[in-house]
Order: C-alpha cells, then structure tokens, then sequence
C-alpha cells in the first residue's frame, strides 16, 4: 500500500450502487502538487460481482509568490513562480 492510502471494504447487496463511507477522498499535497479528487477507476455501478475502485487525483504544480524588496522595504517587484 502506497502512503497515505487507506483501503476501505464495504459490503453491500447485490444491485445495489456501493458508496464510498468517508465523504470526499484526500491526498495530502506536497510542496510541488496540490491534488484535487478526479474520481475512480471503474464507473461505480450497482453490484454485481466484487470490485475494486481506486481514488484518481489530479495534480496541479503549486505556483510561490516572490517579493523582491530594496533595503528600506519597498517593493520592487512581485512575480509568481512555479515550484521547482
């Protein structure tokens, strides 16, 4: 298992549409990525037979502000930066 993951079973009868227990799926972004729930793998559809769904992210690089200032404080400039 991957860090951070967290692997839920649930149990539901057959024909009915399983749902996920734990409100919305989180991965803890990092200095480089934000990540935002893109969805499964797998179209969640009533039960059938067993399945697996997988928790889908999309990352996004994290842009960092730069205040560049003279000696006595005065803003210079300011410009945005991706990480890295």
């Amino acid at each position: 298992m991957v860090e951070g993951q967290q692997n839920v079973t649930t149990e539901v009868a057959e024909g009915d549409t399983p749902t996920y227990p734990n409100g919305t799926p989180a991965k803890a972004d990092t200095a480089e990525y934000t990540y935002t729930f893109a969805g499964w793998t797998l179209e969640v559809v009533a039960a059938s037979a067993d399945a697996t769904y997988t928790a889908t992210f999309t990352a996004t690089k994290r842009s960092y502000t730069i205040t560049w200032k003279d000696d006595d404080g005065t803003v210079i400039n300011t410009t945005s930066v991706e990480y890295g």
